[in-house]
């Protein structure tokens, strides 16, 4: 697949993965992802490739599904004997919209770039996870998260390891990336300290912000790291790619989640 004109392949050069540039590239990658949980590959496409996907985001707004949907940062439901206080029982809002994988034609090119072999397997190389799949969901393999003015993610925790992203068009102002490293661990939910920066008395400190531009490749692990993205302000939208890799075979989604993120099941 020729997308010379759309990956930097001069910076990133995937179709050639036992090469020394590569090597050099995961070797920092793996180095961010241990040490801050992140890594950003800064211009992974192309001017070309992102104003393209830009004109094709905008072009299908009337399609894109919009949402406002409260929850707590745990993405699980409350637990009526706690506390109205506790982390568990605290409700917030997300509002944003979607266009999901069905919607991407064969010869869109954020999917050409999503299937690509050589991509999956250099994310197998950054992520030290051999095989890699692709998510199974008809819905959710492929989307681009459509915020506009007034629209928010409120904090929250991921329900998988990793997510791979590509910012397509920032705010005009608004719409930061903010997080938490390891605000949670397997053992410990933490839910004092969780409650603390939901409510705005934790330590500032420890709020950091994602910087990433457009076109820039991002790899972000949310499993125990609490983030939001705040609300967005001015006149543009923003607009994030996500693809979604999976490290065992056959992976879906539910029609309840389905029904909940893009308002259908199929």
């Amino acid at each position: 697949m020729d997308l010379k004109g759309s990956i930097n392949l001069d910076l990133y050069p995937i179709f050639d993965l036992h090469g020394a540039e590569i090597k050099r590239v995961c070797q920092k990658a793996q180095q961010d992802l241990d040490e801050r949980g992140l890594t950003v590959l800064p211009s992974f496409l192309t001017r070309k490739a992102v104003r393209e996907l830009v004109d094709w985001t905008e072009s299908n707004h009337d399609q894109t599904f919009f949402q406002e949907v409260s929850g707590n940062a745990y993405l699980t439901d409350g637990d009526p004997s706690l506390p109205d206080d506790h982390a568990l029982n605290r409700i917030e809002t997300t509002s944003l919209g979607v266009l999901a994988y069905d919607q991407f034609g064969d010869d869109n090119l954020l999917k050409k770039i999503y299937l690509t072999n050589e991509l999956k397997e250099f994310l197998e190389l950054i992520l030290r996870k051999e095989p890699l799949y692709y998510y199974q969901c008809p819905l959710g393999a492929l989307n681009i998260a459509v915020m506009r003015p007034g629209d928010q993610l409120r904090w929250h925790f991921d329900q998988s390891d990793f997510v791979v992203s590509i910012p397509l068009q920032e705010a005009e102002a608004g719409g930061q990336y903010r997080y938490v490293r390891n605000a949670r661990t397997a053992e410990d939910q933490n839910y004092g300290g969780v409650i603390r920066i939901l409510a705005g008395d934790g330590d500032a400190s420890a709020i950091q912000a994602l910087e990433a531009g457009a076109g820039d490749l991002v790899i972000f692990e949310g499993r125990y790291t609490l983030h939001c993205v705040t609300e967005v302000m001015g006149t543009r939208n923003r607009l994030v790619a996500l693809l979604s890799f999976v490290d065992k075979p056959n992976v879906t989604s539910t029609d309840y989640l389905r029904k909940i993120r893009y308002g259908r099941t199929r």
